[in-house]
């Protein structure tokens, strides 16, 4: 089938020489090429394609793929995109050439061309993002830092940038920084707006709550943390609705996360009741969150309600979940009612 592919490939090559599908009939020969395992033939192909032509970039990126992921020549594949940023010096080259560099763990040139690029288009919020991560990556965490806040003084709408400097604040450990920087993101919107939101921004909302819990944490700040993921909950709540247009995979992602929040509650709930409430909401979002099934079993026997904890247990058994813990406690179990027996008679 590949051979005959090649032989229509190379009378249509012949047809068209010269002309703009010439070139289409190339890259599609170099892709043959490659399912041959024939990547010598791939590039020499690839390399044909002129610098003017509309798929010259689509030619030096099949061409630094086949260098990384087969000939494992880090320097080949660099070098691709240094010709294409030296035929054509366009923020979008330099920006191709920054990504590559990061691929292969290189964050120091691939600030360098993030910055060619900031300097031809100082207005794409996306290159400030680029290269504080690049600088994070090289552990120079002062220049990362000063980096972000000036960032963030020149664009101080940019959630991104926002959330990428809180956590490195965190990282930090300076968690009072990180809880004023996000504690601003999050000022400008109440819930009447947030009902409103779509799901990415939900989505991004949840993510920087859940960050400034982190920060509250530290702090040891227990009554904010609750105050903050008893938000993250509604919010959470909301994009559970919106999810129903998502794929299974991220509709089950979500509900696991309305379950992690909702076991975070219960985790520094004082009041024994609201603790098992909020477990049980962790297991109506996501049926088989095994922390909280754990965790309520556990709840249960402390407070000797053993057909409860019983049944728990059972789940856990059935769903093949923390399976060690759920045994001993079914020691326990058994211990307990022999005891409550003992104790009858």
């Amino acid at each position: 089938m590949l051979t005959e592919a090649n032989n229509i490939l190379a009378e249509g090559k012949s047809t068209f020489e010269g002309t703009a599908d010439q070139i289409k009939i190339l890259v599609a020969m170099s892709d043959i090429a490659i399912r041959n395992n024939d990547f010598t033939k791939a590039i020499n192909i690839l390399a044909k394609v002129p610098p003017t032509s509309l798929l010259h970039i689509h030619a030096q990126v099949a061409k630094a793929d086949i260098y990384l992921k087969f000939r494992h020549d880090k320097q080949a594949f660099a070098q691709c995109y240094l010709d294409l940023v030296a035929s054509d010096k366009s923020a979008s080259n330099y920006i191709l050439l920054g990504e590559a560099y990061m691929k292969i763990q290189a964050p120091e040139s691939a600030i360098e061309a993030f910055e060619n690029a900031l300097r031809m288009n100082n207005n794409d919020s996306r290159l400030a993002e680029k290269i504080g991560k690049a600088l994070v990556s090289t552990h120079d965490y002062r220049k990362a830092q000063e980096y972000y806040e000036n960032a963030l003084r020149n664009m101080p709408d940019n959630k991104a940038i926002r959330f990428d400097l809180a956590k490195l604040y965190t990282k930090l450990r300076q968690f009072d920084l990180a809880s004023r920087v996000l504690t601003k993101a999050l000022s400008n919107t109440d819930m009447e707006e947030t009902n409103e939101g779509d799901f990415k921004t939900l989505t991004g909302d949840v993510e920087t709550l859940l960050l400034l819990v982190e920060t509250q944490r530290g702090s040891d700040e227990k009554k904010e943390m609750k105050k903050t993921l008893l938000r993250a909950r509604d919010i959470q709540n909301l994009v559970l609705e919106k999810s129903r247009s998502q794929g299974s995979e991220m509709k089950t992602m979500q509900k696991k996360l309305a379950a992690d929040i909702c076991f975070d509650i219960a985790e520094i709930e004082s009041d024994d009741d609201k603790t098992i409430q909020y477990y049980g909401e962790a297991l109506q979002s996501y049926a088989v969150h095994e922390p909280s099934m754990l965790a309520l079993a556990k709840m249960h026997l402390n407070r000797h309600n053993l057909d409860a904890c019983l049944e728990q247990c059972n789940t856990l058994f059935r769903v093949g979940a923390g399976l060690e813990e759920a045994t001993m406690m079914m020691g326990d179990l058994k211990f307990m009612k022999v005891s409550e027996r003992a104790d009858r008679s």
